[in-house]
């Protein structure tokens, strides 16, 4: 056996079924499907772990080995250094794999002694159990078998020579009782064996079982076993609670009690049972003799009546023997005034188990208290009252709930290496370096919390973007790193306070909030919660104010004890990672944003969603249409040309449901093309998709251009979103003869409309104090007197508000009165002042994102005070986070250095503008006030000047 004082053993897992259980030293078969068997020796086999040659052949000849998957991936490093200590000093190395009951904290490591082929989908594997061990970890894979952590138990040699004697007589007098009561039930007439069968359906049962070879074999060990071989004694206990037909819950008592103390403890509790068992219950001389006797009486056959249903009382007393966890407490005889079903006394043995354990669970003394006094209610009430119920219903939900236990507690990520769950989370996703450095450094502090046994505070985080960028699938991965459960809560359109508080028990039909409700469905403390579309929750009603509820539950200082309504009591959630996810930050309440950690998701450009395309929707999308991956071949370049014709959002979902698409197509041809051709070609994407909303990139934005207006008077402005992508924004004047002043059509705000009302008075001014090179002042202050402008921004549908289009619009308005066109290939964002001093704005990188994606533009003209927004997003582009920092900071006090000195204002490295240029394929140039912007728009067209003196460009 290997040293279990060295760290934990994560090996590969088999989850058995709720009445399955494995014990040490016994051989165990279990049947399992035949894929994930292959699966299995497949990964095995792969990860070049050392295994016997004979076995390797004997797996070969099975054909659970498949040589043809090429995507196969080996286990990680733990899992191949744990299976290698486990046949360490092995001369044969076999196969070794874990064996788990949930319903018991421990698992069975266990080599494969045999492999046998049922049918093509069922594979039987005869396992030999070496050791136990405490699961740290649990197997959260949803396939059959995955991976646990285990931590394993040592032997404890010096065992009482006293309790080992007391022991052995006790099994070897089971042995003799099962041997009399076979020998018993075998003398037994054949007309006897029928009636007892209807009788005591036990007394059948176990003659089956007992009267195997497997029993026989440990009848001759226990002779075997000398005092002195104190772990000849352990294997036979194994074999022993193995061999007997204990139930399912009397074995997980045995494998799950931690020392072998308490495991001969348990072999007492069990031998006493059996005794009990066979002296009381499976009599059968006394059964033959009490049958013959009371058939002969007057009224024999009543008799007999009342004689068989007492044998059945004595049976499901013995089923709430077994419920009670071995011990035997004596029943209560119950007044004539009650009149409750067996139904009814079940759980309410249930809920007696659940106060008497109320001590050794984490609950505050006055839920303690109140739970008490409401069982005490229960017992007095009648079962047909719908009170009765309502409280039946109220302890079902409490015990539901994933108490902690005051007698264990298990820090779950103490284990976790960061290196795989940085492995992990990359694996599962591209990009969102964000969100993955904020969940590591969570392990990582728990770790070092776990050290002094403290604990942190879960993390309360919003991830905020676009829709199809990966929010609610990182969330998922993070449950999955972490090795806790998921639940999703979704939040669009919930209006009423009860539904997060839950409703208060006087109301009929009362039940818990959704909180407490996804408690109940994982079953654990250990959970991520997803709060969906927190931006989309109810407004305030007569219902009260859903926002206001979860002001508590994500408050750290206030969510260690949520007070759900229904429950009545408070529960501790600040061990519960909540993830809010939204698409606009701003729609949050103010109170209910400040609780949480921000998270900006920004949209993928054209590059990432290709790389996203070949690495993860491509190969996901051939599996689950049920191709194989040689089947279809789509290169980068027709993703490429699937990005631009056929997808304009920020994320990927509609990029997601056009390669399925293709796919569900060449799934078609396969089936009836005789030459079929797996190559997606350029020209075949009309067919498989058809016709695209544009055909060129030019034709996604129009110019503007047209019969009747003139170029002049139109400009490219950029957008941010409030789905958090970007994107072009036109802006329109037309002149017509008048004196009014500008009016807006196209859903302007009124935010935008002051930004047009400014503009207009730097245009004025202009015009009145400057002269412009090529232009007679005198014609365009007429022009502008006798001019009435009508601004227009297209797709009036949808809203358009902000602080970030006061440059634009006073070059469109500038335009149209010195009827001078503006580049179209030129877009430009920025804020202006009555001063002509351009402010930054936000949402660059997502404006720069949608200009890119407009096809036309390839110049951008943004405030010099946005270049640190452009710093901060080229080093998030670094893969190597050290070298990202590093980086940032030198770039931040470069652009310090270069903001207090005039002189060196423009002086700076040109590092991030050449990333900008080959990531957008977009040139950058920076503006102070509106001056530079006339600099950069019409540096060859005019030049600007004060009446009086000239000014400087």
């Amino acid at each position: 056996m290997i040293k279990t004082t060295e760290t934990a053993l994560h090996l590969p897992t088999v989850n058995l079924e709720p009445d399955l259980v494995q014990l040490p030293n016994v051989v165990f078969t279990i049947s399992l499907p035949f894929n994930d068997v292959r699966r299995f020796f497949t990964t095995y086999t792969s990860s070049n772990i050392e295994v016997s040659e004979s076995l390797k052949r004997t797996v070969k000849k099975l054909n659970l080995i498949d040589t043809t998957e090429s995507n196969q991936k080996p286990f990680p490093d733990l899992v191949v250094e744990s299976i290698s200590r486990v046949n360490e000093n092995r001369d044969v190395k076999p196969f070794v794999i874990a064996t788990h009951n949930i319903k018991s904290p421990f698992a069975v490591v266990s080599n494969i002694i045999r492999i046998k082929l049922m049918d093509s989908k069922t594979c039987s594997i005869s396992l030999k159990g070496l050791f136990k061990g405490m699961v740290v970890m649990a197997n959260t894979e949803h396939t059959l078998i995955g991976e646990s952590i285990i931590s394993a138990t040592e032997n404890d040699s010096n065992i009482d020579l006293n309790e080992i004697e007391h022991c052995l007589t006790a099994v070897n007098d089971c042995i003799s009782l099962s041997k009399q009561f076979v020998k018993d039930f075998t003398s037994s007439d054949t007309d006897f064996k029928n009636l007892l069968a209807k009788l005591n359906p036990l007394a059948t049962m176990l003659f089956i079982q007992l009267n195997g070879s497997y029993f026989k074999i440990l009848a001759e060990e226990v002779n075997r076993v000398t005092l002195k071989e104190s772990n000849k004694f352990l294997q036979l206990c194994d074999a022993f609670v193995s061999v007997f037909p204990f139930s399912t819950e009397q074995q997980i008592r045995y494998l799950s009690a931690p020392t072998i103390v308490e495991q001969i403890s348990v072999i007492k509790l069990l031998t006493d049972f059996v005794k009990e068992l066979f002296e009381e219950y499976l009599d059968v001389s006394y059964l033959h003799e009490s049958w013959i006797k009371l058939g002969k009486q007057r009224n024999g056959r009543a008799l007999q009546s009342k004689f068989i249903v007492s044998q059945f009382k004595n049976l499901k007393a013995l089923l709430d023997t077994l419920d009670d966890g071995l011990e035997n407490k004596p029943q209560k005889t119950m007044s004539s005034s009650e009149f409750k079903d067996d139904d009814d006394d079940d759980d309410l043995h249930l809920i007696d188990a659940f106060i008497d354990n109320l001590n050794n669970l984490d609950i505050s003394e006055d839920a303690k208290k109140m739970l008490n006094k409401d069982f005490k209610r229960l017992k007095k009430m009648q079962s047909s009252t719908t009170e009765y119920q309502q409280l039946r219903n109220y302890f079902d939900i409490v015990m539901d709930l994933p108490w902690p236990s005051l007698l264990t507690t298990v820090n779950t990520l103490k284990d976790i290496s960061l290196q795989n769950a940085k492995e992990m989370l990359d694996r599962d996703h591209f990009g969102m370096d964000a969100a993955k450095q904020r969940i590591l450094e969570y392990i990582a502090i728990s770790k070092l919390m776990s050290s002094s046994n403290n604990q942190q505070k879960s993390p309360i985080l919003l991830l905020n973007g676009p829709p199809g960028v990966g929010k609610t699938s990182i969330a998922k991965s993070v449950a999955h790193c972490l090795g806790y459960e998921f639940q999703r809560i979704s939040l669009g359109g919930i209006n009423d306070f009860a539904d997060m508080k839950g409703h208060r028990r006087t109301y009929v039909g009362a039940g818990p909030g959704l909180i407490i409700q996804a408690l109940r469905k994982s079953n654990s403390m250990k959970l991520v919660i997803l709060l969906d579309e927190i931006d989309k929750i109810g407004m305030p009603s007569h219902k009260g104010n859903p926002e206001a509820a979860l002001l508590e539950v994500l408050d750290p200082e206030q969510n260690v004890s949520f007070n759900d309504h229904y429950l009545g009591f408070p529960i501790n959630l600040s061990q519960i990672i909540f993830i809010a996810t939204s698409n606009d930050k701003w729609e949050i309440s103010a109170p209910l944003f400040d609780r949480m950690e921000t998270i900006d998701l920004d949209g993928y450009t054209g590059k990432e969603k290709v790389e996203i395309g070949e690495r993860f929707i491509i190969p996901r999308q051939i599996k689950r249409n049920g191709l194989k991956p040689e089947q279809v071949n789509i290169s980068k370049d027709i993703i490429n040309e699937i990005v631009d014709l056929y997808t304009h959002e920020a994320g990927i979902r509609n990029l997601e449901r056009l390669i399925g698409k293709i796919c569900r197509k060449k799934a078609i041809e396969t089936m009836s093309v005789s030459n079929y051709n797996p190559v997606v070609r350029k020209e075949d994407l009309i067919m498989y998709l058809g016709v695209p909303a544009t055909l060129s990139d030019s034709d996604k934005y129009s110019s503007g251009d047209s019969n009747f207006q003139e170029p002049y008077g139109l400009v490219n402005g950029l957008s941010y979103n409030s789905d958090g992508s970007g994107s072009l924004l036109k802006f329109e004047m037309v002149g017509v003869p008048g004196s009014q002043r500008i009016s807006a059509t196209g859903m302007v705000g009124e935010v935008l409309m002051e930004s047009c009302s400014l503009a207009e008075t730097l245009v004025e001014q202009l015009i009145h104090t400057h002269e412009f090179s090529g232009y007679d002042s005198k014609v365009l202050s007429e022009r502008l007197s006798n001019t009435s402008v009508h601004m227009h921004v297209p797709q009036g549908s949808i809203r358009k508000d902000g602080p970030s289009a006061g440059l634009t619009m006073t070059i469109c308005y500038l335009s149209l009165i010195l009827k001078l066109p503006v580049p179209s290939n030129i877009a430009m964002t920025g804020e202006v002042t009555l001063t002509y001093k351009a402010l930054p704005i936000g949402g660059l990188k997502e404006k720069l994102l949608g200009a890119s994606m407009s096809g036309k533009i390839d110049k951008v003209i943004v405030p010099r005070l946005n270049r640190q927004n452009l710093i901060a997003a080229y080093t998030e582009s670094f893969k190597d986070r050290d070298a990202a920092n590093i980086k940032l900071t030198k770039l931040i006090l470069e652009e310090e250095s270069c903001l207090n000195n005039l002189s060196r204002r423009y002086s700076f490295s040109g590092e991030v503008e050449a990333w900008v240029r080959q990531e957008y394929m977009i040139e950058i140039k920076y503006v102070d006030d509106f001056m530079d912007i006339l600099r950069y728009v019409w540096a060859d067209k005019t030049t600007v000047k004060r009446k009086e003196t000239k000014a400087h460009l």
